[in-house]
């Protein structure tokens, strides 16, 4: 039972700002408009294997076809879902779901294979971000 008039209010205050605060949250991109050749087409995020950076530019990789664009890695790695995203070094962010493999270099350091054959080298810096991943168990 309510006690007091203002239970109820105060539960429909709450619930408001909880959906206002869910109402701001913006979803990660399902699609990334890539440009090449004068051409723009919508990439599905899913399909990206590694975003490497390249100067003023990041460099996406897409099954075997290679994107530029005008962004920098680090704001690259905040717009992308971290649940599908990792970055493994200061200059590549790799897709999850493309790792085949990781072998350790010692020293912390490891060589991640994806399942396209690639490998990326993953500094002991962003391997213990890796490690601490909740999703990830190793």
């Amino acid at each position: 039972t309510w006690v007091g008039a203002s239970a109820p209010s105060l539960v429909c205050k709450g619930q408001a700002v909880f959906l206002n605060l869910m109402s701001s949250v913006k979803p990660f991109p399902r699609f990334l408009a890539l440009e090449k050749r004068q051409k723009i087409s919508l990439i599905p995020v899913s399909s990206i294997s590694v975003i490497k950076a390249a100067g003023d530019y990041i460099e996406v990789t897409v099954d075997d076809d290679t994107f530029l664009k005008k962004e920098s890695i680090s704001h690259i790695e905040t717009v992308l879902d971290p649940n599908q995203f990792q970055r493994v070094h200061r200059s590549t962010i790799i897709n999850l779901h493309c790792i085949k493999q990781l072998e350790s270099k010692g020293r912390g350091d490891y060589t991640i294979t994806l399942v396209s054959g690639e490998q990326i080298e993953c500094s002991i810096t962003y391997m213990s971000n890796f490690k601490n991943r909740d999703d990830i168990a190793l």
